[in-house]
């Protein structure tokens, strides 16, 4: 049987040693860089956003102007919405949902906030403003966002919007890590719509009570 020197063991272990340091060590790293992903940039890792109930996704969860990692009340802001146009707003509400989601070709998607919009003027529309409010029917609790929308609705058209954190056309930020995607309540999102010089639209959307929205 071939013997090893004891001066060849010590070598073969020291090697060891150093080869499941350089592992551990560059497998703690990959954790702690994970533990630390700040997908917004806000100053927040994702995980203690989830915490903080803040959107990983948007820097400013209510659109309120401040960072969140600044903000006492980051999923809460007054309506910023000012108008003094008395002009009926030529839109009508088409659908509006927050569960039991479907595309245009009636394919299920993602639980989110989602609206189809008609435009029955002669005229484009654009500068949209949203405010919402969600309020969990149980607790009393409530959050409030604003989004300034870069969508347009062409003349006697349609337009569907999704707040489902997706980068595409008419798709913009929602905080998932909020009562909508953490309440098993019921909630009532009252949406205020807007578009300058007219005046401002508002409707109520209605969530059961159940598992909290996150994607199917």
């Amino acid at each position: 049987m071939m013997k090893v020197k004891k001066s060849n063991w010590l070598t073969l272990t020291l090697l060891l040693l150093a080869a499941l340091i350089v592992f551990f060590g560059g497998a703690s790293k990959i954790y702690a860089a994970g533990n630390n992903l700040d997908s917004d940039k806000d100053g927040i890792p994702n995980d203690v956003e989830k915490v903080y109930g803040t959107n990983p996704y948007a820097a400013d969860s209510d659109g309120d102007g401040m960072n969140d990692k600044d903000d006492n009340n980051p999923v809460q802001l007054s309506n910023p919405i000012k108008e003094s146009g008395s002009r009926d707003l030529q839109i009508r509400v088409k659908d509006a949902r927050v569960e039991d989601n479907f595309d245009t070709n009636h394919s299920d998607l993602p639980d989110h906030l989602q609206i189809t919009l008609l435009n029955k003027g002669k005229k484009s529309l654009s500068n949209i403003e949203l405010y919402y409010t969600i309020t969990d029917k149980k607790t009393g609790a409530e959050e409030s966002y604003y989004q300034k929308l870069n969508s347009e609705i062409a003349a006697e058209s349609e337009l569907t919007l999704h707040f489902d954190n997706k980068i595409a056309k008419d798709h913009y930020s929602a905080n998932m890590n909020g009562l909508y995607g953490s309440s098993t309540n019921g909630l009532i999102f009252d949406v205020y719509l807007h578009v300058k010089g007219y005046k401002t639209l508002n409707f109520k959307i209605e969530k059961d009570a159940g598992a909290a929205e996150v994607a199917d």
